[in-house]
């Protein structure tokens, strides 16, 4: 049956449908009607709305950055529980300082340290100044508490604000304490007199949160003589007094015991997480207290506990398996929403189990000679995904290195040039690492360099091995044929291997790896000076800092010149070799690939893949799936190619190297937090 276009929805469905609209659609369709317009602004209407949405309840983070003034605050509301976006709404706020915040009904009640206090609605955009209640310069002197809520009897939004004056000694003319409330409705404060304030003398209030439920305000609250003496404080908005609960009983061994008044959702009723906070120990435990619907007595639901270098309980609401999935940005992003955070996020377990989480989500990094570019200028571009459409440029950070030579391990970059300038960079989190120059000699320009960047997992020490081998002895006798020298991260220096430690790479050419380091164990792919064709794999143990001789795989006599490449198997974190033949009167060739056993001796075959036409080496994986191998090749035609081993389809990178250009590298890269930062 047709719908005509005059028909009419009942008015009962159009006014549910609109409840649950979000107020930026609601205010824009106030335009509609007058009767739409009506409907909006109906208080119903209004207090409806406001029950549904707080189904839906977000996150705001009040906190100081490191990067702004000591007393700037910012306001932060996350969209959801993956904290991946957020609104900042400190734009709002540039003229305050040292900001006091309560949110109620979606409310943003705001104080300076000069008591200009402004109502804001961050979803409707609408802003209030309240008129100043105290405006004596003097007032400075005073440390202001803070409380925002509504009588549920008359639907009368408050504020109450108590000033107390700390330093009566310098201004003995001015009251110890002074409280007022403002009503919105008359837009004016009412000044409560001295002996309504007997209950909060000789106390210091803490300023709460979300602290009003049914029309009371709380504030947790401390004895000035007897400092460890805690109450909660609470001030009826309806009668406008005050109220004194009482601590709940903890055992004598917790003197220092602190806590946070928090909302039970969805039950409304106040509750307070009590935690101990003992000098000597690194461990917390917090009790979970619900206050009764009378507010006289308090129940213990709940213990949680100990938990380890944990100092209030607002962080277990999101817990460290949830961080450790989040990426490097939004991780960096959130290192200023508190110290615990700061401090998390740089502790040794945290940074090494989001590294073992990254590596499951690798990507793939290409360096390669564009061929519109100079002879030695290198490219690094790093795909965001399989389709290989989108990229990262990294090239930008090394415009002044020529003829580049790069290791990736544990998401750091290790860079080094032909003149042996070398920096190490983390793209993640934009550090950069100077290196101290090892070689300073201008003949060392004669030199070959080859390097190795890894790590020793005992001491959970970044290495960078360095050889330099003077090519042309005839011309610089003077000059060492071989020098290798080992870098430490935490001693920022080079140590030199003597000529008795190399004995193993003399007489043999090194050919510069990719991702070679596995389990503190570098490896390179090496051939003799006499014969050339003569392969070995040469490995330098991080952890022992000595060099190690592997022997080829035996491969037949009618392959003899055979070339090889290293490759880590993804999810295995062992080396595996492919060799190809490279006969040049022949447009296909035949790879094997080949896994060495986790003791570093033997070889064993694993699969043969070919003959593939037209490629001229394999350069590594791209994923394993279920039965579907995916890898990067590089053809004749100089172009680098994904190849999928099972449906013999191409996808084309659209990268091209000169003809007498360096060949295409690819590395696997994870994003990680490791740290480069020299410590102080």
């Amino acid at each position: 049956m047709a719908v005509t276009s005059n028909a009419q929805w009942p008015d009962d469905l159009v006014t549910l449908i609109l409840l649950r609209l979000p107020v930026k659609s609601i205010i824009r369709f106030k335009c509609v009607s007058t009767i739409w317009r009506c409907l909006f602004g109906n208080p119903s209407f209004v207090s409806q709305h406001l029950c549904i949405s707080k189904r839906n309840q977000r996150i705001v983070v009040s906190y100081t950055d490191e990067h702004k003034h000591d007393d700037e605050i910012v306001l932060r509301m996350f969209h959801d529980t993956t904290l991946a976006t957020f609104d900042d709404w400190f734009p709002q706020f540039q003229t305050l300082r040292a900001v006091s915040v309560c949110i109620h009904d979606g409310l943003l009640f705001v104080c300076d340290i000069n008591l200009r206090i402004r109502l804001w609605n961050p979803a409707t955009r609408e802003t209030r100044f309240l008129p100043q209640y105290y405006t004596d310069a003097r007032h400075r002197r005073y440390w202001n508490t803070i409380g925002f809520g509504s009588d549920p009897i008359s639907n009368e939004y408050k504020v109450i604000l108590i000033v107390r004056n700390d330093k009566p000694y310098k201004t003995p003319l001015l009251p110890r304490l002074r409280c007022a409330v403002y009503k919105m409705s008359t837009d004016s404060w009412r000044e409560l007199k001295r002996e309504e304030l007997h209950l909060v003398e000789g106390k210091s209030l803490y300023n709460s949160e979300n602290a009003c439920v049914n029309g009371v305000y709380y504030w947790v609250a401390s004895d000035d003589v007897s400092y460890w003496k805690y109450y909660v404080v609470a001030f009826d908005m309806r009668k406008e007094v005050f109220q004194l609960i009482q601590w709940p009983h903890i055992p004598d061994t917790q003197p220092n015991s602190t806590g946070e008044l928090v909302i039970i959702p969805r039950v409304d009723r106040i509750s307070l997480w009590i935690s101990d906070s003992y000098t000597d120990s690194h461990t917390s435990n917090h009790d979970f207290w619900m206050l009764d619907e009378h507010g006289q007595y308090w129940t213990k639901l709940l213990t949680i506990g100990p938990l380890l270098e944990l100092a209030s309980p607002i962080q277990q609401t999101v817990t460290n398996s949830s961080f450790i999935r989040l990426p490097v940005k939004s991780i960096i992003r959130f290192k200023c929403v508190s110290t615990i955070w700061r401090c998390l996020f740089g502790n040794p377990s945290f940074v090494s189990q989001h590294l073992c989480i990254s590596k499951r989500n690798q990507r793939i990094v290409v360096s390669y000679t564009d061929e519109h570019e100079h002879d030695d200028k290198i490219v690094l571009r790093m795909f965001h995904d399989t389709t290989l459409a989108t990229f990262d440029d990294w090239f930008p950070q090394f415009q002044t290195l020529r003829a580049v030579s790069v290791c990736i391990h544990d998401g750091l970059l290790f860079v080094c040039d032909i003149n042996l300038r070398i920096r190490l960079w983390n793209p993640a989190t934009r550090e950069t690492r100077f290196l101290p120059q090892y070689y300073t000699d201008a003949r060392h320009r004669r030199y070959w360099n080859t390097i190795g960047f890894g790590s020793d997992p005992i001491s959970n020490e970044y290495k960078v091995i360095l050889i330099v081998r003077n090519d042309k002895p005839y011309k610089t006798p003077l000059l060492p044929w071989l020098r290798c020298a080992v870098y430490k991260m935490s001693t920022d220096s080079w140590r030199e291997l003597k000529r008795e430690e190399l004995h193993l790479v003399e007489g043999k050419s090194l050919y510069n790896s990719k991702n070679a380091c596995v389990n503190g164990v570098y490896y390179w792919v090496a051939s003799d000076y006499v014969p050339y064709w003569k392969h070995c794999v040469v490995a330098f143990d991080m952890r022992k800092e000595v060099f190690q001789l592997i022997q080829w795989p035996h491969i037949p006599d009618t392959q003899p010149n055979s070339t090889g490449e290293l490759f880590i198997i993804p999810s295995v974190d062992r080396i595996s070799l492919w060799i190809s033949d490279s006969y040049a009167d022949s447009h296909t060739s035949n790879h094997d690939f080949w896994m060495l056993d986790e003791h570093g001796q033997y070889w064993t075959k694993l699969l043969t893949i070919g003959p593939l036409l037209e490629v001229r080496m394999l350069l590594g994986f791209w994923n394993i799936g279920k039965g579907n191998i995916k890898i990067l090749a590089y053809f004749t035609n100089r172009k680098l190619q994904l190849y999928d081993l099972q449906t013999h389809q191409l996808i084309d990178t659209g990268l091209r190297h000169k003809l007498n250009g360096a060949q295409f590298c690819i590395y696997t890269y994870e994003e990680s937090l490791v740290t480069i930062r020299r410590h102080r």
